[in-house]
């Protein structure tokens, strides 16, 4: 499956009870008898089931898989725990992994360095749309070497998340209030990424900087940092108009994806995130292959975020 034919449409089960199955070549929903819905498995980006009753025909998942889409799976609390990918994403995989594999340390180190810059520009753009100082973060730039020896991402962190929400938050992913509301959104994040790495013919296993024996999305979780912002300025969106505390309900995942699956204006053009997702994985395979020094990320205006406190 070559880049270009990947589709961007996005379904979140959460109906309760309600059947997913295959029929003519569609993806096709049944909640109480009646069918619902009926989706082309060529236009799907990524399926979220978030409901722990639904019904999920083996022929559906092999059927999305085969057109190169991911099947998320939440919990009881609608925490992405679970992601199935294809094996298969792209004509020259085992060449690509190859040059994945064959990356030196100084390589992976440098592209972490790049990765972090990028996570840090992105949030400081948060802090300048919400009205404080961005360069508390920014004057963290010069100090993020190869590597991030110094771990100047956990430093800004600290900084960014004092200053996003209120003083008494933490980002803690079982906590009850706006984290619940991160987590949906760092999950289609986190699918979005995954169907790009795949697509793209690399391994998500083999990460850059993350390491961990029971992950196997560690790539992913590398590539992703740096459009987090992009979560969390659709839920400060959404906390203009609802508790933190509020139910997930299917409206506010709708609102929520607006921004997540929105477009942006990069250099002039309008680019949806995945788009951008898109570039930054092939400008990575640039830098396995030796064609090219840097990864590429986007600088993201997010002048139009309004404080949600």
């Amino acid at each position: 499956m070559s880049e270009e034919a990947v589709s961007e449409r996005f379904i979140d089960i959460s109906e309760s009870g309600a059947v997913v199955r295959c029929k003519n070549r569609c993806l096709v929903i049944i909640n109480g008898g009646n069918e619902v819905a009926s989706v082309p498995f060529r236009e799907i980006s990524s399926v979220v089931v978030s409901s722990p009753r639904a019904l999920l025909s083996a022929r559906m998942m092999a059927e999305l898989c085969l057109a190169g889409g991911v099947l998320v799976i939440g919990d009881t609390r609608q925490h992405p725990v679970a992601m199935m990918l294809p094996l298969v994403g792209h004509s020259t995989q085992v060449e690509r992994m190859g040059h994945q594999l064959a990356a030196s340390k100084p390589t992976r180190k440098r592209v972490w360095r790049q990765v972090v810059r990028a996570k840090i520009r992105n949030q400081a753009s948060v802090l300048k749309a919400l009205g404080h100082d961005a360069e508390i973060l920014l004057r963290l730039l010069p100090l993020v070497r190869s590597g991030d020896l110094g771990n100047q991402e956990a430093h800004a962190a600290s900084l960014y998340w004092d200053r996003v929400f209120p003083k008494e938050f933490r980002r803690d992913r079982h906590a009850a209030d706006q984290n619940r509301f991160l987590n949906y959104g760092y999950g289609v994040l986190r699918a979005m990424v995954a169907r790009a790495t795949c697509a793209a013919g690399l391994h998500p296993s083999v990460g850059i900087q993350h390491h961990n024996r029971y992950n196997g999305y560690v790539l992913v979780d590398d590539l992703m940092e740096p459009y987090r912002p992009i979560v969390d300025t659709a839920v400060l969106r959404l906390l203009r108009n609802c508790e933190a505390t509020a139910p997930l309900t299917p409206l506010l995942k709708k609102e929520l994806l607006q921004v997540v699956l929105g477009r942006w204006l990069i250099n002039g053009e309008e680019r949806t995130t995945w788009d951008l997702v898109q570039r930054s994985v092939r400008s990575l395979i640039g830098v396995f292959m030796e064609r090219r020094r840097s990864v590429w990320y986007p600088a993201i205006d997010f002048a139009q975020v309004q404080s949600a406190k």
